[in-house]
């Protein structure tokens, strides 16, 4: 039914091309998630080429879809059609900035994807630096703005090794929340745990552990010695001395962890509620949320 109607729409509304496009995307990665890679393939070809037929071969948007596709391609395992896809993103792109067209740089989040996926850690830092500058010029652009941009592509970046890259993402944003919203904001102390996770990735353990032992302190301080929150960040230290092959460092904070997290069990059996699990792991996503009461700018 939705193709038959995808393919009556391609013969008499073509100006509908950037949703019928966008269909066929979506359409051929659930195709693909149910193991129909050939269909996928095919869907994926067609709606390149109503894009490409619409678009033209070397502008954005027929870039930004070829990057789509490339991410669709990787998320399947087709690394040779991601192989393929990509190329012909980033030579468009490459094309649009060589130019120093602007609605490149405004577009540039499928591009520092794409070096992710390929693992060029560097030249995504570099893409991603090039799209944040512009969009700080942008009037209108909050430090909110600023903070969901920089957060969807920190969680990338981390997520494929590429921690080191983004640490100076990572400390502006952290300069962001603390400004906003306070050094000891809950919100504050997942970027600080996200921090250590790519200081620790960059081979630096002291910095990393410096920034792990503030986020315990804080917890402790502001949450108290039973909390799930504190328990976590007591971890992360021993997960940290592990990895540094300090295993019976790592032992006693895992052993104050198990600590809390009995205290933790006892408060939520006896007042039958459960408390809630905030901080995540060194490489986990931060929640959302919504800064209410806090100036944009």
């Amino acid at each position: 039914m939705l193709l038959e109607a995808l393919g009556d729409g391609e013969a008499t509304k073509p100006s509908s091309y950037r949703e019928q496009g966008d269909i066929l995307l979506r359409l051929a990665l659930t195709e693909g998630k149910q193991g129909n890679s050939r269909e996928s393939r095919e869907l994926l070809r067609r709606a390149l080429a109503i894009f490409e037929e619409n678009a033209g071969t070397t502008e954005v948007e027929t870039a930004e879809r070829l990057a789509e596709a490339a991410i669709v391609s990787h998320a399947l395992n087709e690394r040779v059609d991601a192989k393929i896809y990509s190329e012909r993103a980033l030579a468009i792109y490459n094309e649009l900035l060589n130019e120093r067209r602007p609605e490149a740089l405004a577009s540039l989040d499928g591009c520092v994807v794409l070096h992710l996926l390929s693992g060029n850690h560097k030249e995504a830092a570099e893409l991603l630096e090039r799209a944040l500058a512009y969009r700080e010029q942008i009037a209108d652009v909050t430090r909110k703005d600023i903070l969901a941009f920089l957060d969807q592509f920190i969680d990338l970046f981390l997520m494929h090794g590429g921690g080191g890259a983004i640490e100076p993402f990572l400390r502006k944003s952290l300069s962001i929340r603390e400004s906003m919203l306070g050094p000891e904001h809950l919100q504050t102390l997942m970027t600080l745990n996200k921090l250590g996770s790519a200081l620790f990735e960059k081979g630096a353990h002291k910095d990393a552990m410096l920034i792990l032992e503030r986020v315990y302190t804080t917890c402790e301080k502001t949450m108290g010695s039973a909390h799930p929150d504190t328990a976590t960040s007591l971890s992360n230290i021993g997960d940290l001395l592990c990895a540094m092959d300090h295993l019976a460092e790592a032992q006693l904070w895992f052993e104050q962890a198990i600590g809390v997290l009995e205290r933790v069990l006892e408060v939520e059996h006896s007042t039958g509620r459960r408390m809630p699990r905030n901080l995540r792991r060194l490489n986990a996503s931060a929640d959302n949320e919504e800064y209410m009461g806090h100036e944009g700018h």
